[in-house]
């Protein structure tokens, strides 16, 4: 065999050895660039989608105290009332508020024999607009009885073991005999008779959920 095309084939052989070895190591070198580069950006998206989640939670969690807070003290203002130098005060757990209307100054629920383990309440107060269909059946029921309802309602749910009295306590003491119509979501009436002293209309409610309207005659 021709020596000098041995030597020639093999140095060919080398160079391209040679070439090869770098190229695959650049290969490798830049595929391990890659992938730090994706975990790195994969870190990174983690980090900021758990801090945007954790920043979620903290806005959430403020909102909650927040509300929290105010109808804490919403209720402390509609279930407590100063009227003559007396003050009246709920003694049943629940939510309550009448802070929004224009005619309702408080409502004071009370267990006959003190505090109660059951008892509850969740009241709020209601205008016609709001509680069209409730005013619509009291309005009838009033006007059966020759009265009118005056001003607005009380949307109650109520749990009383033993039973007990409600007190609203109104911004103006109403004139002429009083009634409370109470209004069942399917639409019944009741006509419940009451008390008037001064600005305060004490009435027995029901368990369940009810309307209750303040109707003179």
């Amino acid at each position: 065999m021709n020596m000098k095309f041995v030597k020639r084939f093999l140095a060919v052989s080398m160079a391209a050895t040679i070439m090869v070895v770098p190229m695959v190591a650049s290969a490798a070198t830049k595929t391990a660039q890659q992938t730090k580069t994706a975990e790195q950006t994969t870190q990174q998206t983690t980090q900021q989608t758990t801090q945007s989640t954790q920043s979620t939670q903290t806005e959430q969690e403020s909102a909650g105290e927040k509300l929290n807070k105010t109808m804490a003290e919403k209720t402390a203002a509609s279930t407590t009332a100063v009227v003559a130098g007396k003050t009246l005060k709920s003694d049943v757990a629940g939510t309550v508020d009448v802070t929004n209307s224009k005619t309702i100054k408080a409502f004071i629920l009370n267990s006959a024999n003190g505090k109660t383990a059951g008892d509850k309440q969740t009241v709020f107060s209601k205008t016609a607009k709001e509680s069209p269909m409730a005013f619509d059946s009291a309005n009838a029921a009033a006007a059966a009885i020759g009265g009118t309802v005056v001003g607005d309602a009380i949307n109650a749910d109520i749990t009383l073991k033993n039973g007990g009295t409600a007190k609203a306590v109104l911004k103006e003491a109403p004139t002429g005999t009083v009634k409370v119509i109470q209004v069942a979501d399917g639409g019944d009436t009741t006509v419940l008779d009451a008390t008037v002293d001064g600005t305060v209309v004490s009435f027995t409610p029901s368990n369940g959920h009810f309307t209750y309207f303040i109707v003179v005659i």
